[in-house]
């Protein structure tokens, strides 16, 4: 199985030949991926990408695990290693693209980089995920040649509904929505991860554990 840190030169790989969009879906492990294709929720992930599985890192919760993506690092070498973590040991991707990057983030910075984050939230009946995929349309048709989208909804889902549970699928329904626009508009090659799955408990989802359903994530390539 693919390991996290193995994204980072999987990026540096695709920026050194074309430009790079990363769809950034926090929270959608590779069981509710699966549990997802069998309700045939996701026709533009089953028609644009290869999916696989990966291997996040210990814990499995985004902070450690957006680390590990950005720099290719393990948390005991960028040293973010809980959820209270924000500023890693060492440099990330953004420090060889800063001109030519952008990164959408949500309603607060997760992981302190070379480039300043362009943040979203939650307003005029929309959610900061609606809006953060405004914004990458409008960079698309602007040809920036590395757009880093970090999409938060899935996990917001998950964690109160249950990751199995139908408000999550209607979620990851309007992500596959969302991603067969840009598929549609965007030339150049697009990667698909996730940074943890979700297992379920008395009531709504969790993660942090390590169990099988937190520490598989999604890794995707278009076609």
């Amino acid at each position: 199985m693919r390991q996290l840190k193995d994204f980072y030169n999987e990026m540096r790989r695709c920026l050194a030949k074309a430009p790079l969009f990363v769809l950034y879906l926090d929270g959608f492990g590779y069981y509710m991926y699966e549990y997802a294709r069998k309700k045939g929720v996701i026709p533009c992930m089953e028609e644009h990408f290869l999916i696989e599985p990966v291997c996040s890192v210990k814990p499995p919760v985004t902070n450690p695990a957006m680390a590990t993506i950005l720099t290719g690092r393990l948390p005991k070498q960028h040293l973010i290693t809980d959820r209270r973590g924000h500023v890693p040991a060492v440099p990330t991707i953004f420090g060889e693209w800063k001109e030519q990057a952008v990164c959408l983030e949500g309603d607060s910075v997760i992981i302190r980089t070379e480039i300043l984050p362009r943040l979203h939230t939650a307003r005029q009946g929309k959610s900061a995920d609606e809006w953060i995929f405004q914004s990458a349309l409008r960079e698309i048709e602007k040809d920036t040649r590395f757009i880093f989208a970090h999409f938060h909804g899935i996990d917001d889902a998950a964690h109160r509904f249950g990751p199995y549970g139908t408000p999550s699928l209607d979620e990851i329904r309007r992500k596959d929505e969302m991603n067969g626009e840009i598929c549609s508009r965007f030339k150049g090659q697009i990667l698909l991860i996730s940074d943890h799955g979700l297992y379920e408990k008395e009531q709504p989802g969790d993660h942090g554990c390590g169990y099988r359903e937190d520490l598989t994530a999604v890794w995707g390539k278009r076609r």
